[in-house]
């Protein structure tokens, strides 16, 4: 019909991996349930034409084809025909009809539980492994409805496919025992046919386009959701509940009604085009009787044929409808698999990072996001010796957390080269470089999980002793073992049980578990009072005390980092000084004014004393 590109839809059926093998399987059990309803009805012809004969007596006179070939089996197997034989043989074909029905209802249940399972995974793996989610946060609803409203419609589409198919072979196949019953009689059949065609495009170009709405809306309303969910704290505190409400009512309802129009119009193609269909079926039964003189017999099963063959015709416009009122969901969720498949990440070199012996050495590197005109690092040359605490400061946007985000490659620069010792980055699988690097955020994220499922997080086969180890090292035990069933305690949903630097460094314990030879802390200390904030000092002074850590801490509290083995100043994606706070400090620029402003003009002392006017020793 001009609305369906087959061959680009055969091409996406194989990027989501469904079998063709499957399909054609499926293909077989449907048209099998059509011969066997063909040959059900195929038997009541000898059946009219024994009841008009007068019976069983009359066998041997009736005449056809058929008849031989029937009397020619009924002597070799020894069994009378009967008319109770053919009716009985007609039963056990629609019985065999329901049966075949019934496993194939069951098999493609099966069938597409395990694709929509696969394609899921697929999805979710995908979108993890992509550059492009680092890049658009907003992309967490386009996940959301893609798995879930899209990749259901989608599914529609191959399994409507195949009932087409099956269904058009009944279609082809009553035309051709309407042909056998009368030629002429089947090229008016096919007039109908190609007239009810005709009459459906119409509305079939309008169920396309409300598929094409509703996966639009779909999209819109799983983005709306993430988005207001994210921020429900902000939403109540804003008193703006009302609003949000209102504007989530209005995209629901729009999605509720693109989905009753479509339905509407299916209805209006099914009940427009019936009567046609019906009133075709009269004329030509008038015309058969009147013009061509069909017998008794044949006139009758000609009725039968043109009765079954209506509904089939609707039936196939039905699938047809489907078809194009899914498509638009099977290209969104093609266009979401194919863009993250081709975003993804690169699996890296065959060099297995296991350790840091000398430092990691950033040389002439420079990064650029997407659509920005500005650097966000520009020609950075700087060294992180190994086994010492280096931190990142620097006032907002410049370039802390890029710079950060290279080391495990969640971003490759556009141009210069990291090293780890004399190894470049780009040479360490991505499994051992991210296994070989644990990161601490500003913001725990914390599950309704036990203490201890939450420091396995990232390394499940941790044993109870390792566990507690890191606990210990991150300042995390004694507050740990005064829960009321101490690691076995539920956390409540992002670690609701906790204080804010309990969180952090229960948080530090499961970046500790893994063993990994560089630890980076981003923004430590940046929602902490005074109290959690020198308890984080003071397991960071552990942590030095007794590992040798690569220790990688981004920080705008520089209290925190006073002490720091190396202090890297950053602005405007450029480094403007290097060196320890002893030697900073004298030297001016933006590193002693930030210490200046944030501790009331305290410069140029050392860092004991820096420790005790920000409430704690460093």
């Amino acid at each position: 019909m001009g609305l369906i590109d087959i061959r680009e839809l055969l091409a996406m059926l194989r990027r989501l991996g469904m079998s063709l093998r499957v399909f054609a399987f499926v293909l077989f059990l449907n048209v099998l349930c059509v011969g066997f309803e063909i040959a059900g009805i195929g038997v009541l012809l000898p059946v009219f034409e024994l009841l008009r004969a007068g019976g069983s007596a009359s066998i041997d006179q009736l005449q056809g084809r058929h008849w031989e070939i029937m009397r020619s089996i009924s002597a070799h197997v020894g069994i009378p025909i009967t008319l109770s034989l053919l009716l009985a043989i007609s039963f056990c074909f629609v019985l065999l009809r329901q049966l075949v029905k019934y496993f194939a209802t069951r098999y493609i249940a099966g069938v597409r539980r395990e694709i929509a399972n696969k394609i899921r995974q697929r999805a979710f793996s995908r979108f993890l492994l992509s550059r492009k989610s680092l890049d658009d946060p907003s992309r967490m609803g386009v996940v959301m409805s893609v798995l879930q409203a899209e990749l259901n419609r989608a599914l529609d589409v191959p399994f409507a496919i195949t009932q087409s198919v099956s269904i058009l072979v009944q279609v082809v196949s009553y035309v051709g025992a309407l042909f056998v019953l009368s030629p002429i009689m089947s090229l008016l059949s096919i007039v109908v046919i190609a007239l009810v065609v005709v009459l459906a495009r119409g509305f079939l170009v309008e169920i396309r386009l409300r598929g094409r709405n509703m996966t639009k809306v779909n999209t819109q309303i799983a983005t709306f959701m993430v988005e207001r969910l994210k921020h429900a704290r902000l939403i109540r505190l804003s008193g703006t509940e009302k609003a949000e409400t209102a504007a989530f009512y209005k995209l629901s309802r729009r999605l509720s009604e693109e989905n009753l129009r479509q339905k509407l119009v299916a209805t209006r193609m099914e009940l427009a085009l019936e009567p046609v269909a019906v009133a075709m079926a009269y004329l030509m039964l008038l015309v058969g009787s009147e013009l061509f003189g069909l017998s008794l017999e044949r006139l009758g099963l000609f009725t039968i044929v043109l009765i079954r063959l209506v509904p089939i015709l609707r039936s196939v416009l039905s699938q047809y409808g489907t078809i194009i009122g899914t498509l638009p969901s099977l290209e969104k969720l093609d266009q979401y698999l194919t863009e993250t498949w081709q975003t993804r990440e690169t699996k890296g070199g065959s060099t297995v990072f296991t350790r840091l012996d000398q430092g990691i050495y950033y040389d002439h590197v420079t990064f650029t996001y997407p659509n920005s005109k500005m650097s966000a690092l520009d020609e950075i040359t700087v060294t992180i010796p190994a086994h010492r605490m280096s931190a990142l400061v620097g006032p907002s946007g410049a370039g802390k957390s890029t710079m950060v985000d290279l080391l495990p490659r969640l971003r490759d620069p556009q141009s210069g080269c990291i090293r780890f010792d004399d190894t470049p980055i780009n040479e360490f699988s991505m499994d051992s470089l991210r296994t070989g690097i644990a990161f601490v955020p500003q913001d725990p994220q914390i599950l309704n999980v036990t203490a201890a499922e939450h420091i396995r997080y990232g390394k499940e086969n941790a044993s109870d002793d390792e566990v507690r180890e890191a606990a210990r090292l991150a300042g995390a035990l004694s507050f740990i073992k005064a829960l009321p069933e101490g690691f076995d305690t539920l956390l409540g949903d992002g670690g609701a049980r906790l204080s804010g630097g309990q969180r952090q460094r229960l948080d530090i314990a499961r970046a500790l578990v893994r063993r990994a030879p560089i630890l980076i802390l981003d923004e430590p200390t940046s929602a902490l009072d005074a109290d959690a904030e020198t308890a984080f000092r003071d397991a960071l002074r552990t942590l030095r005390r007794e590992t040798r850590l690569t220790i990688i801490v981004i920080a705008h509290r520089l209290s925190t980092i006073a002490d720091a083995d190396q202090v890297i100043v950053l602005r405007q994606g450029r480094v403007e000084a290097v060196g320890s706070h002893a030697e900073l400090m004298p030297a001016g620029g933006w590193y002693a004014n930030a210490i200046q402003q944030q501790h009331g003009g305290v410069v140029g002392v050392p860092s004991e004393a820096l420790g005790v006017a920000v409430g704690g020793s460093l």
